[in-house]
């Protein structure tokens, strides 16, 4: 699109298409649409987005506008989500920990998010469901961070049985 508007800085498609990609771009990165699109119309591009929440963590993070991937908010990332977790398979199992606003699943990305009213929803709810073991898969919950990273699926049984664990270290 970028290529296309050197051509021709006018053709509002083009516009408009690179805007959803770079929308897309940070709901990858764990930020929810609305939220993109408000820091996109005053960034203008995922970089300025990206560097502004470094900035804010720096400062202290101060402004209450900007969320900083990989800290304290209402949204969480889930891996290792196979094909066999559905939606409403992560409603069941989160809504026990709070207000759920949305949950949207990437299967091919074989991950989730999961949008609380607050972060402390948020906050409780990775506290008890990471590694929760669910359709014969352990659940991985965090925060959603800046890296995009594809997560297989890990089944139970490359897990050693719990007595084997407990002589090592976590990690």
């Amino acid at each position: 699109m970028e290529q296309v508007l050197k051509l021709d800085k006018d053709c509002e498609e083009a516009v408009n298409d690179l805007f959803s990609c770079k929308v897309l771009q940070l709901m990858e990165f764990g930020f929810e649409e609305m939220q993109s699109v408000l820091l996109l119309e005053r960034f203008s591009s995922v970089q300025a987005v990206l560097a502004s929440c470094s900035d804010a963590a720096r400062a202290g993070g101060h402004d209450t506008s900007v969320v900083q991937p990989g800290s304290p908010c209402p949204s969480l990332w889930v891996g290792n989500v196979t094909t066999e977790i559905t939606e409403k398979h992560l409603w069941d199992l989160f809504k026990m920990h709070g207000d759920i606003e949305s949950i949207r699943v990437l299967h091919e990305r074989f991950c989730a998010f999961v949008n609380f009213r607050n972060a402390n929803m948020a906050a409780r709810a990775m506290e008890k469901l990471n590694g929760y073991c669910i359709e014969n898969t352990r659940l991985v919950v965090r925060y959603p961070d800046r890296r995009t990273q594809r997560v297989l699926p890990i089944p139970l049984k490359t897990f050693l049985p719990v007595t084997q664990q407990a002589g090592t270290g976590t990690g």
